[in-house]
């Protein structure tokens, strides 16, 4: 079996988090593309027939709507090629502030 090849742009930026060092970089990867799931699926239905592209679209909702819910629910899911846990970002101070006296929302897209 052939293994792919994949190489990938990139620019190198300075990495602000640590000021006092001047030598540290971080990677911007430069995308060539940006696919949408309609563009997806008509790759995938161009490559077996059998499946419209209508019909992959509608099951990929599906299963994204099922993943937000889980995720929401505090739960964890893991596929193939990701995993999605929940999360709350920002930076808090000191032990007794406003999040311990209200629930807070988890952040949905």
């Amino acid at each position: 079996m052939a293994t792919k090849k994949y190489v990938w742009k990139f620019d190198l930026e300075e990495y602000l988090m640590t000021k006092d060092v001047k030598e540290d970089f971080v990677a911007k990867v430069k995308p060539i593309q940006t696919f949408y799931m309609a563009d997806v699926a008509r790759l995938i239905s161009e490559e077996r027939t059998e499946y419209r592209v209508d019909t992959i679209v509608n099951i990929t909702k599906l299963v994204e709507e099922k993943i937000r819910q889980l995720v929401c629910g505090n739960n964890i899911v893991v596929t193939d090629n990701v995993q999605y846990s929940p999360a709350v970002s920002g930076l808090f101070l000191g032990k007794k502030a406003w999040w311990t006296r209200r629930r807070i929302k988890p952040l949905s897209t």
